[in-house]
């Protein structure tokens, strides 16, 4: 109120409403994204402690290769996840925008009154038609072959022994 010089929301030449949805969502990321964040790093610990599996288990080395070489490991996943979730952001503080600067006060308010209040508070479908939409693509081929080669270790291990396995009964087939 200060910010505009008046003593009422109602004179405000931005819709209150709107202002407190932008800043709901903000301070509401904030706290969000400290506990996604947490979450985010308690499964990446667990995949990571999993893939080290992999040299007991060769199904485990297989799939973290499998998995990182086609992009669909958890580092992925948490990097869709995160794309994602800006986008939501962006999203709805665009929406919150709009109904800050583009709907006064007392349209808002009103809006529950008729149908036809109803729909002058609606946003507009030019609104809808400027918001970009949401892109995603896996990390490149490139990147993604060298971070399976990295989990590469313990396949290459159990390859190596059904190979020497294979060599030994191999050789005692023969001399039977």
């Amino acid at each position: 109120l200060a910010q505009y010089g008046v003593t009422r929301i109602e004179d405000l030449p931005v819709n209150w409403r709107g202002l407190v949805a932008e800043r709901g969502e903000a301070d509401g990321k904030v706290v969000l994204d400290r506990f996604a964040e947490a979450r985010l790093a308690r499964e990446q610990a667990q995949s990571d402690q999993l893939a080290r599996f992999g040299w007991l288990c060769p199904l485990l080395a297989v799939r973290t290769v499998s998995t990182t070489a086609a992009g669909t490991d958890l580092t992925q996943h948490h990097r869709f996840l995160q794309e994602a979730e800006a986008y939501r952001y962006d999203f709805v503080q665009r929406l919150n925008r709009l109904h800050a600067e583009g709907m006064s006060y007392a349209v808002d308010m009103a809006r529950n009154g008729s149908a036809e209040a109803g729909q002058r508070a609606r946003v507009s479908a030019e609104n809808w038609a400027a918001m970009p939409d949401f892109e995603f693509s896996v990390a490149p081929a490139r990147e993604r072959a060298a971070s399976a080669l990295a989990a590469f270790g313990p396949l290459l291990l159990w390859c190596l022994l059904a190979g020497a396995l294979l060599l030994r009964v191999d050789r005692r087939g023969g001399a039977a």
